[in-house]
């Protein structure tokens, strides 16, 4: 009996798992939102959390691999979430991927996602003005630690371009690279930048809480523009 086309693996527009990409639930936005108001509330009382932060950089400063011949190395985890890293590498793949679906969709998306990280990031790191490791104060002039813009880069650009991969059917190798990176990337950024003592503890809880929410919001978009429904403009 012949197989129903329908399914057929060979086809360019078959949709792998989409859960995969981590995706979150309506559920785990909302319960990231509201950790960021809890972080924020933390913040200006000098609750729990901000006390951990001094603990954690206080030993930070012992280990001292910011001075360290590890360094070079650590560092080198940290452009996972470095802007002018990510922007160079992820814009080229998001340009393949446009020409790979025929349509400008995904720079549509990718345009979005940049936009939405930038208002939100700075917008908090405006609201809170906070220095970064080792002296901690709030509303200074120079303060722009809060939240981890690193981080959230790592979070929500990885993710879009590993989600459009799996989309638009490109080669399985492909999705699954971008897949690794989406996954290891947020987790080398954390740990790099704490071992050289750039971030706070805190400003790592409120950069997970808000690429949750912008994935959430994210998502909503990809679904939407990726309906079997919605026709592709060619490029």
């Amino acid at each position: 009996m012949a197989a129903d086309p329908r399914v057929s693996s060979d086809s360019p527009r078959t949709v792998r798992p989409f859960s995969r990409t981590g995706t979150p639930p309506l559920w785990l936005a909302l319960l990231g939102a509201l950790v960021l108001v809890l972080v924020l509330i933390d913040l200006y009382l000098s609750g729990p959390l901000r006390h951990l932060d001094h603990s954690v950089s206080d030993q930070m400063r012992r280990w001292d691999v910011r001075r360290s011949e590890a360094k070079p190395l650590v560092y080198a985890f940290t452009l996972f979430g470095q802007r002018g890293t990510v922007l160079g590498v992820s814009g080229p793949i998001a340009a393949f991927l446009c020409w790979r679906d025929r349509s400008w969709r995904i720079a549509a998306l990718y345009i979005a996602a940049l936009l939405a990280i930038y208002v939100v990031v700075y917008a908090l790191k405006d609201a809170t003005d906070r220095t970064a490791p080792p002296v901690d104060h709030l509303h200074v002039a120079a303060g722009a630690s809060f939240p981890s813009g690193h981080l959230v880069n790592a979070l929500v650009l990885w993710w879009l371009l590993a989600t459009c991969a799996a989309r638009v059917g490109v080669d399985g190798r492909i999705v699954r690279v971008l897949l690794i990176v989406d996954w290891a990337a947020p987790f080398a950024v954390l740990v790099a930048m704490t071992l050289l003592n750039y971030h706070w503890i805190s400003d790592f809880v409120g950069g997970l809480c808000v690429g949750l929410v912008l994935r959430y919001g994210i998502s909503l978009a990809v679904a939407r523009l990726f309906r079997p429904d919605v026709a592709s403009g060619g490029v």
